[in-house]
């Protein structure tokens, strides 16, 4: 079965049918869009059990009832999160009286066992401060609430201020504080979701990422560094994301899937022109402090790449960043950061030395019950290496059984 095109590309949380024939699953999108597909366990075209595609209705955690008559699953379809069902072959979607939740039924379906609610209660800003670019914390300082969903900060280039995405207005916008995390102000108002701001190099302008209430596609706008004279630069019928700018300012790399997959794009700010750089996948770049360079992760993982800004071979930089933290790398003077997702007890920062092309872990990132926050732009890094900022969230969760449900 092959990954969809559309913007986000994400096939999770699978399921096995009663009977082991039929594996159920969501298929969603990085704007949030999300359906529940059925799939033949031997293989086969998926079956779309739902069709709304919103950008507002949240799908995820399904299960069969122990009949293999239903499939349940959690949604916001409706406002808070609650479980519905749908017949495992289709149908209308009904509210689920029976089962409180999802999680793992016994086989008669009289009891079931759900993880219970508010597992994920906020997220907010950390910042370290290292002795040496790549070398030991000196401190680790929480710069933002928790309760706030704070996401994909930046330093200024000149390390006075931060730039990051927010949920504490209601909606995510973009917002500036210092670098501190003190004085914190809205810059963006929009009906939808802006995310992924990135200074630019003289930090006088700012070009995040816009997903219009109810629309699919998101498009790169721009403002100056005080949240005025926004403006939309790349767009289309199809999505334009992430960007980031070079250093010289005369251009904005991001990514697009209107060559049918996620690639890296460049658009010249003087002529408008937009170039395709890559081939075999892209989605979040970086070019390097010297601008020669590019580096660039994809959205199916397996690491860093990089490509010269003006054309040439593709190479791959390391393994180590994973399916969901696209993300989580940062570009500094001699090297760059990222966050491993595969090392145990957790997700660690490491740091990759250009000179000595080693990768070495700084710390661990997980401190009960925070954990590092894939599926954004959560790592920032100051010029000189030495400051990190990184994004935790707050997992505080409960197993629940409940019985007597026939």
């Amino acid at each position: 079965m092959q990954l969809p095109k559309e913007w986000g590309l994400s096939d999770a949380g699978p399921v096995i049918s009663p009977d082991g024939n039929t594996v159920a699953f969501v298929r969603s999108q990085l704007s949030g869009a999300a359906d529940l597909y059925t799939v033949p366990l031997a293989g086969g075209e998926p079956t779309a059990l739902t069709t709304d595609g919103k950008t507002t209705d949240e799908i995820f955690t399904p299960m069969w009832t122990a009949d293999g008559k239903f499939i349940c699953f959690n949604s916001t379809r409706s406002g808070p999160e609650r479980t519905w069902r749908i017949r495992s072959h289709g149908g209308p979607i009904e509210p689920e009286t029976v089962y409180p939740g999802t999680g793992a039924p016994s086989p008669d379906g009289s009891r079931l066992v759900y993880q219970g609610p508010s597992a994920f209660s906020g997220s907010s800003v950390w910042r370290a401060s290292l002795s040496s670019e790549g070398g030991s914390v000196v401190e680790k300082q929480q710069l933002l609430n928790d309760s706030a969903y704070d996401y994909a900060p930046r330093l200024s280039p000149d390390g006075s201020e931060m730039v990051f995405e927010s949920m504490r207005s209601g909606s995510d916008q973009i917002w500036k504080s210092n670098s501190d995390g003190s004085n914190a102000r809205r810059l963006t108002s929009f009906t939808g979701i802006a995310g992924s701001p990135r200074w630019s190099a003289n930090g006088k302008a700012i070009a995040f990422d816009y997903l219009p209430e109810g629309q699919i596609f998101r498009q790169v706008y721009t403002m100056d560094a005080e949240g005025r004279n926004q403006q939309l630069l790349i767009s289309g019928s199809y999505n334009n994301s992430i960007p980031s700018w070079s250093r010289d300012g005369k251009t904005i790399y991001f990514c697009s899937d209107r060559s049918g997959s996620f690639q890296i794009w460049r658009h010249d700010m003087a002529s408008g022109r937009e170039t395709q750089l890559t081939r075999d996948g892209g989605l979040a770049s970086m070019e390097s402090l010297d601008g020669r360079t590019l580096y660039f992760s994809k959205l199916s993982g397996g690491g860093i790449w990089s490509i010269p800004v003006f054309g040439g071979e593709t190479q791959h930089i390391t393994s180590a960043l994973h399916f969901g933290y696209w993300g989580e790398f940062a570009v500094t003077e001699n090297g760059l950061y990222l966050i491993d997702s595969d090392t145990d007890p957790g997700p660690s920062l490491m740091y990759f030395s250009f000179r000595t092309r080693q990768l070495k872990p700084v710390f661990n990132l997980n401190e009960a019950p925070r954990k590092a926050v894939p599926w954004s732009a959560n790592l920032g890094a100051s010029r000189d290496g030495r400051t990190v900022l990184f994004v935790l969230g707050t997992f505080r969760s409960s197993l629940v059984m409940a019985e007597n449900l026939q």
